[in-house]
């Protein structure tokens, strides 16, 4: 009941336009979610929360207040806004915090899931060669979110609905699935979605040296190899090495020694 009540307040602030109480408001709910989730997991399955409708809301309406102060500018880098507070660092952590809860939700008291820690630092820390781009879905429109070693993230909208996008994600996977002719590859739908995902930040990976890229995807996102993604003369794959991953939080790092492979 507390949490629907932080929901709601949230929600009516939103409404009035007062986004730092709406923020604060929203996040108490999360953290209340966070807090009795584990309760959950132990309970009958007839007395957990439907999910879709009356947990997952809460996140994706928290993350969209977040994002609204860091819209983008016209070359694609995060823009000065108001609320200097909300970063798009604020909006991942609670994209993890999403993944972890819906795993925990698909698997119940089945499975532990313990998130690991300082997981992006090393991933992304100085000295490092490997950019993550996280993308977030919402109704109207897409972010992608790149973070890159030196600590900078960047932001870059789709500005299509996610009907739209999941038409194409679904047409570009149907393409795959079905590809078994010698003729060449119609790479139309590869490039398109490569302008949407890639493009905005290549200027910054070129500049940082990146050499693989860490895919955090939502939605329908994951339903596509993102090695397929075509810039006009090359496949991401040939680029970059890629690697896509449900969380942050439940990748470790390990270093392989090469010998061994």
């Amino acid at each position: 009941s507390l949490y629907l009540w932080q929901w709601q307040t949230g929600r009516i602030l939103r409404r009035q336009g007062q986004k730092e109480g709406a923020i604060a408001a929203y996040q108490q709910a999360v953290d209340t979610l966070e807090l009795i989730r584990n309760d959950l997991l132990v309970s009958d399955r007839e007395l957990q929360f439907d999910f879709r409708d009356t947990v997952e809301p809460v996140y994706r309406e928290l993350m969209a207040l977040q994002l609204a102060a860091s819209e983008t500018n016209a070359n694609g880098k995060q823009s000065t806004a108001p609320l200097p507070a909300v970063s798009l660092g604020a909006a991942t952590s609670t994209l993890e915090s999403l993944k972890l809860a819906e795993l925990q939700d698909y698997f119940g008291s089945d499975c532990e899931i313990v998130p690991f820690t300082e997981t992006q630092r090393g991933l992304v820390g100085a000295g490092s060669h490997t950019a993550v781009i996280t993308s977030i879905t919402f109704d109207e429109r897409t972010a992608v979110i790149a973070s890159f070693p030196s600590g900078d993230r960047q932001i870059a909208w789709i500005p299509q609905a996610a009907t739209t996008i999941r038409r194409d994600i679904n047409a570009f996977r149907r393409q795959l699935d079905n590809y078994y002719d010698p003729t060449p590859f119609d790479t139309g739908l590869a490039e398109q979605l490569y302008s949407l995902l890639i493009q905005p930040f290549d200027a910054p990976l070129a500049a940082e040296q990146i050499d693989t890229l860490v895919f955090v995807n939502d939605g329908i996102l994951r339903s596509i190899p993102m090695g397929a993604l075509y810039d006009g003369e090359r496949f991401l794959v040939e680029t970059y090495a890629t690697a896509t991953v449900p969380t942050l939080s439940l990748t470790t790092r390990s270093d392989l020694d090469p010998s061994r492979i």
